[in-house]
C-alpha cells in the first residue's frame, strides 16, 4: 500500500492532546447529551457521516469514542502554521465544490488501514440549522473499502456558533445522536442515489428527535421535499 502522506505515529500524539483538551472545553462550557455511543465499532474501518452545524463539530465527533478519527477540511484552510496544525490533528485537505480524487485516495488509504473517518457531505456549515440533501459522492469511500456508514447528528451547535458569528457563545445545550452502523451490503443493495436519500431522511429524523429532547420545535422537512 502506498504511503501518501499519512504519518500516523507522528500525528497521534497531537491528536490525543487535542482530544483531551477539546473534550474538557466542551464539558466545561456546554451541557452535552449523547445517545447511541455504543454504536461505534470496537475495531475496523468506518465512515461517520455528520451534519455540519459549526466549527465545533469535530470536537463532538471525537468526544465519545476512543477510536482515532480522520477528517477532511477545505483546502483553503491549509496555510501556514494553522495548516500544519490541521495535518497534525488528522485532518486532510479537500477541494470544495469539485471532484478531488487525491483527497478520496487519501481517505481510502486511511480506511484500508482500519481507521475511522468523519465526513461532512453537506460541504459547508448550515445557514439555518437544517440538514441539506446528502449527495452520494462520498459513497466512493464505502465502495472501495466496504466500510460501514454511521449516521451522526449534532443539534444545538448552530445556535452556539452560527456562520454569522466570528466567535462561539460560551453556554448552551447540545445533543448528539449516533446511529447504528449501516453495512456496505445494505448500501450496495439500495444503490448510491437511494441510499443517499435514505441517509438524508435518517439524519433529519435523528435531528428532529434531538430537537424534541432539547425542547425545540422539529424542523418541517416536508416543505423541502
Amino acid at each position: 500500500m502506498n504511503n501518501i502522506g499519512v504519518r500516523f505515529k507522528r500525528t497521534f500524539f497531537f491528536y490525543w492532546i487535542a482530544k483531551l483538551s477539546t473534550t474538557s472545553f466542551m464539558r466545561i462550557f456546554y451541557r452535552v447529551s449523547v445517545k447511541g455511543k455504543e454504536n461505534f465499532p470496537e475495531k475496523g474501518a468506518f465512515i461517520m457521516v455528520s451534519n455540519h452545524q459549526s466549527f465545533l463539530d469535530p470536537m463532538l465527533a471525537v468526544m465519545y469514542t476512543w477510536r482515532v478519527l480522520f477528517f477532511l477540511a477545505r483546502d483553503t484552510l491549509f496555510k501556514g502554521l494553522f495548516g500544519q496544525l490541521l495535518l497534525k490533528l488528522n485532518t486532510r485537505p479537500v477541494k470544495r465544490g469539485e471532484s478531488d480524487l487525491k483527497a478520496m485516495r487519501t481517505m481510502i488509504d486511511i480506511l484500508q488501514r482500519g481507521y475511522g473517518t468523519c465526513i461532512y457531505p453537506e460541504g459547508t456549515r448550515t445557514p439555518d440549522g437544517r440538514i441539506s440533501e446528502i449527495k452520494p459522492g462520498f459513497l466512493l469511500l464505502a465502495r472501495k473499502t466496504k466500510a460501514p456508514v454511521i449516521p451522526f447528528v449534532i443539534e444545538g451547535l448552530h445556535e452556539i456558533w452560527p456562520k454569522t458569528q466570528s466567535k462561539p457563545n460560551l453556554s448552551g445545550r447540545v445533543m448528539v445522536e449516533i446511529g447504528e452502523p449501516v453495512p456496505y451490503e445494505k448500501i450496495q443493495e439500495q444503490g448510491a442515489e437511494n441510499f443517499a436519500k435514505w441517509l438524508t431522511d435518517k439524519l433529519r429524523q435523528m435531528q428532529n428527535d434531538a430537537r424534541v429532547e432539547l425542547g425545540k420545535e422539529p424542523f418541517d422537512y416536508e416543505r423541502l421535499s
